[in-house]
């Protein structure tokens, strides 16, 4: 896609754009906000503002034009969705934490392609954040943990095939402690053999702790 459209542009005319639902102009508003929000950040030691002052009103910008992207579900937007999904699972930038809105951002990333995504997906799913109700007990529902379990190795293993480090770190833990699929320690090391040589410091401490392998 050429952005060069939006170079010459000066922020009202790239903002008048991106309120007619303009994405990428959207995507170049949340670009320039978080830059200025870090700075913000950096220059005073603060990472959260009064939304009365300069920085909480970039802050509050930053998060609008970041919540009109992610509306446009697109491969364009998938890091957006994951940046905003972060956000609501940490509560950051004055937003209150809500990890079932977070998993649901990680889940439309995740469907992207989006290998971080589907890992934070697959870590709120095993953790019943992708449930709305996940206050209910439901640690005997032995078959809704294994449905979870499932899902995960699933999101798990589709990082992994991207090469993606995190991934494929926690298809060696799926693999060691029988997380979706059955324990096999010689397909964990395997896997973390992988993550390591992709330079996990925590794949090779996992490594020399439990397999005496040092990488």
């Amino acid at each position: 896609m050429d952005l060069s459209y939006l170079k010459n542009l000066s922020r009202d005319q790239i903002t008048d754009l991106a309120e007619k639902g303009d994405v990428y102009a959207q995507l170049e508003l949340v670009d320039k906000f978080r830059a200025e929000v870090l700075m913000m950040q950096a220059l005073s030691g603060k990472f959260n503002f009064d939304p009365d002052t300069l920085a909480g009103k970039m802050v509050s910008d930053y998060l609008y034009w970041l919540h009109r992207a992610c509306e446009h579900d697109i491969s364009e937007t998938r890091e957006a969705q994951f940046e905003l999904g972060e956000i609501y699972y940490f509560g950051r930038h004055m937003q209150k934490q809500d990890r079932y809105i977070a998993a649901c951002l990680f889940d439309q990333s995740a469907r992207q392609g989006y290998a971080p995504a589907q890992v934070q997906y697959a870590r709120c799913v095993l953790d019943g954040d992708a449930e709305r109700n996940n206050d209910i007990d439901l640690q005997g529902s032995g078959w809704r943990q294994a449905l979870r379990e499932s899902v995960a190795f699933r999101l798990f293993q589709l990082a992994a095939e991207q090469n993606d480090t995190m991934g494929l770190i926690y298809m060696g833990a799926c693999y060691a402690d029988g997380i979706g699929v059955n324990a096999d320690m010689e397909k964990a090391k395997e896997w973390f053999i992988k993550a390591a040589r992709n330079g996990s410091k925590e794949a090779k401490l996992i490594l020399k702790k439990d397999f005496g392998i040092y990488l």
